[in-house]
């Protein structure tokens, strides 16, 4: 699972492929993600570094039979910055 979303970076290139490379759960009901962009899905599975990484804290109520990427990844679309993105 991944996200697409067309983003200008600072070098000047547009890279578009985002994915969360790490989930942690804290006490006190928090989610920690990190979410990475890549210039491109071939980037990615090629191993290239990240051209941006962000850091985000949910927090949640319970997440008992709950698959927390998936749930991570839905609550980043809801974020302002990922308006119109899409899953691929």
């Amino acid at each position: 699972m991944a996200l697409r979303k067309s983003v200008d970076c600072d070098t000047g290139i547009a890279a578009e492929y985002w994915r969360i490379s790490r989930v942690e759960l804290h006490p006190k009901n928090m989610v920690i993600a990190d979410i990475e962009c890549y210039l491109n899905k071939v980037a990615r599975d090629a191993s290239k570094n990240p051209v941006i990484k962000m850091t985000f804290t949910f927090k949640h109520s319970a997440l008992i039979d709950v698959d927390i990427v998936a749930w991570c990844y839905n609550k980043i679309k809801l974020l302002e910055f990922f308006t119109g993105s899409e899953d691929v």
